[in-house]
């Protein structure tokens, strides 16, 4: 379109100056006060073309305008869109730090209630096995974990450490079917063993028949053993099985922590 107008307005204009370089050849201003009758022709023939070229010059002026226009308006509309992406991405990492101070400062609150000594720790890996719940921590050795050692959260209780290396460790989770746990029904302090079960909930095993126990009575770690701390929290009953095998009964115990959420947890130091 843009080279069009500008042939286009070329040619135009080389017709006007022949036009008016005609008209200077055939008359001589010195001689002539009143146009002569070719003077008159030429002016009635060329000056509609001459309103055309200048009409055709503003519109290319206008077009030309408005393309400079349009370039200028993108080139603010990409500004404004880059804008938009980085505060998107600041108020992101705003929210995000915001969760992450919220889930350390009750954290850290837990600790000051507690007569443990511990190191906090972030959870870099997952397992991938189906059968299996274990996390890797960015602690180990050199910060004075043990195999055995304790991990909990401000929630409750998360598991032991499994495999320690200088600088990481393998916890083995509550839920995982090799953990097992000494505990108590907290208000009737009855005894049983907690266990790791199909999905992710506990099974309290080994429960006395005659034993005080409802839905809703918390479960924390009774202290024997010598691993487990005395008085963490477990979780909550969710359903008891009456099915009796020979002296006890068995229970559902729904996890105090929210394993599929954790992202920082306490390893306690032995």
């Amino acid at each position: 379109m843009l080279r069009f107008f500008k042939k286009r307005e070329l040619i135009l204009l080389m017709t006007v100056i022949i036009s008016s370089t005609f008209l200077l050849s055939v008359s001589d201003p010195r001689e002539h006060a009143v146009p002569t009758f070719i003077e008159r022709g030429v002016i009635f023939l060329f000056s509609p073309l001459q309103v055309f070229v200048i009409d055709a010059l503003q519109v290319v002026r206008q077009v030309w305008r408005g393309y400079i226009d349009l370039i200028e308006v993108q080139k603010v509309n990409d500004k404004l869109q880059e804008e938009i992406r980085r505060l998107k991405e600041e108020n992101n990492r705003y929210i995000e730090l915001t969760y992450k101070y919220e889930r350390l400062r009750k954290l850290l609150e837990f600790k000051e209630e507690v007569s443990l000594k511990m190191v906090p720790a972030e959870i870099i890996g997952l397992d991938s096995a189906n059968w299996s719940r274990t996390i890797i921590v960015n602690k180990g050795e050199q910060d004075g974990v043990r195999k055995n050692s304790v991990a909990v959260t401000h929630e409750g209780l998360v598991g032991r450490v499994l495999q320690v290396s200088p600088a990481s460790s393998k916890v083995i989770l509550l839920t995982d079917v090799r953990s097992a746990v000494d505990a108590f029904i907290q208000r009737s302090r009855s005894s049983g063993i907690v266990v790791g079960s199909v999905g992710d909930t506990l099974r309290m095993r080994y429960i006395p028949l005659a034993a005080d126990i409802r839905v809703g009575d918390t479960i924390i770690s009774s202290g024997f053993g010598g691993i487990f701390p005395k008085g963490l929290v477990i979780g909550t009953i969710s359903s008891i099985d009456e099915r009796r095998t020979g002296m006890f009964r068995e229970a559902e115990i729904t996890p105090r922590v929210d394993f599929s959420k954790l992202e920082e947890i306490f390893v306690v130091q032995r």
